[in-house]
C-alpha cells in the first residue's frame, strides 16, 4: 500500500474546479484542512454562499479525485463556511459560538422578529448551524413565525431548545402563558 501524503491529496484536489471563478480549489485556498489517518483522508473545504448551490458537486468531485490517489480507501469531505465575526466583539462575549448577530431596537413594531426569523432560516438553508433567541417579553412572535406550538423539554436541569426549519429556538413565548 502506498503512503498517502498531503502533497498527493492536494495535487489531486487541483482537479476540482470552483465554478464561479473557474479555478481549482487549492489555488483559491479553499482547502481548509487535510487530515490523513492511514488510508482514510478527512478534508474540510471552505465554500462561501455564492457557490453554496454547487456544494454537492464540489463535495462529490473532491471525494472522487482523492479516492483515485493510490493508498486512499475512504474519503470524508466536510464543507464549511468562511464566516468571520468581529474579533473585538467575539472575544468579549464568551458565547461558545463562532458568530453572533444581535438585532435590537428601542421601538416596537419595526420588524425585529421578522428580520431575525428570516435571517436565521436563510443561514440555516445555507448550511450554517443556527440558534435563535427571542427575549421579547411583551410580544414574543418568533414561535408563531416559526410554526412552533409545543413547550421545550428539560434535560439535566437545562431547557433544551426546540427546532424548526433547521433553526434551534428558545423564546420567552415558550416560557410565559
Amino acid at each position: 500500500m502506498a503512503d498517502v501524503t498531503q502533497a498527493h491529496v492536494l495535487e489531486a484536489l487541483r482537479q476540482v474546479i470552483e465554478p464561479k471563478q473557474n479555478k481549482d480549489i487549492v489555488s483559491l485556498n479553499l482547502v481548509k484542512s487535510v487530515d490523513i489517518q492511514g488510508s482514510t483522508v478527512n478534508l474540510t473545504i471552505l465554500l462561501n454562499r455564492t457557490v453554496a448551490s454547487f456544494k454537492n458537486q464540489i463535495q462529490a468531485a473532491a471525494e472522487k479525485v482523492v479516492l483515485a490517489v493510490p493508498g486512499v480507501e475512504k474519503v470524508n469531505v466536510k464543507i464549511d463556511r468562511p464566516i468571520s465575526g468581529d474579533p473585538r466583539l467575539m472575544s468579549r462575549a464568551d458565547l461558545g459560538v463562532r458568530n453572533a448577530i444581535a438585532i435590537a431596537s428601542g421601538k416596537g413594531g419595526v420588524g425585529k422578529s421578522t428580520m431575525s426569523t428570516n435571517i436565521a432560516i436563510s443561514l440555516a438553508l445555507d448550511g450554517a448551524n443556527v440558534g435563535l433567541l427571542d427575549v421579547d417579553v411583551y410580544g414574543p412572535n418568533v414561535p408563531i413565525m416559526m410554526g412552533v406550538n409545543e413547550q421545550p423539554k428539560g434535560r439535566n436541569n437545562k431547557i433544551m431548545p426546540l427546532e424548526s426549519y433547521g433553526v434551534k429556538l428558545m423564546s420567552m413565548g415558550f416560557l410565559v402563558d
